[in-house]
């Protein structure tokens, strides 16, 4: 029988956690730009919109399970537990990822935001009909947009990333651009003033 040590096994456990949180919160571009709270009781979170609604939603279990047998313990290193984390890290992060998405599109629908290219290329006037969609808000100091990030699949940004540097010149698409963020922009202040005002 192996001897047992418990603070030994404690401290790794805490240190296993350690890593595992880390490596789910930086493994996926998307996920690592999501702000986290924590919440210590209840199984319920009450979500604001910034329209002013409230939304009741259920969490969600997110989860994946490595096993090692007695056999292998004897000859297991660090890097080799370290492997295994990463690997459950990966798995979680990726579902995560797939469930925020489903979210993300289960909105844009019932907000009826949604942008139908019916399988035509993507287009600046898709990009402009998304950014006249959406809230943008701005700095107060500056009056620059604090703008979306623009998420793609690597297939999509691999067929228009030689289109960007293109888009960004044309001065018809920069001008038709500026337009939708003077608009936003009084958008913004008026969202602003009647929060003042209500406060």
């Amino acid at each position: 029988m192996l001897p047992d040590f418990p603070k030994i096994i404690s401290e790794l456990n805490n240190l296993i956690n350690i890593r595992l949180r880390n490596r789910v919160r930086t493994g996926d571009p998307v996920i690592s730009m999501a702000h986290y709270i924590s919440q210590h009781e209840g199984d319920q979170l009450v979500l604001g919109t910034i329209d002013g609604n409230q939304k009741e939603t259920d969490y969600k279990n997110f989860e994946s399970v490595f096993r090692i047998s007695r056999d292998k313990i004897k000859s297991l290193t660090i890097e080799d537990i370290l492997k295994k984390v990463d690997f459950v890290a990966e798995e979680m992060t990726g579902h995560m990822a797939r469930t925020m998405f489903a979210s993300i599109e289960q909105a844009v629908k019932e907000n009826r935001t949604e942008i139908d290219q019916d399988g035509k290329p993507f287009t600046f006037e898709a990009f402009l009909e998304g950014l006249d969609k959406i809230w943008i808000d701005f700095d107060e100091k500056t009056g620059q947009p604090h703008m979306p990030s623009l998420v793609m699949h690597p297939n999509l940004y691999a067929k228009i990333k030689d289109k960007l540097l293109e888009w960004e010149r044309n001065e018809e698409y920069r001008k038709r651009f500026d337009e939708i963020m003077k608009r936003k922009y009084k958008e913004w202040y008026d969202r602003e003033s009647n929060r003042k005002l209500v406060e």
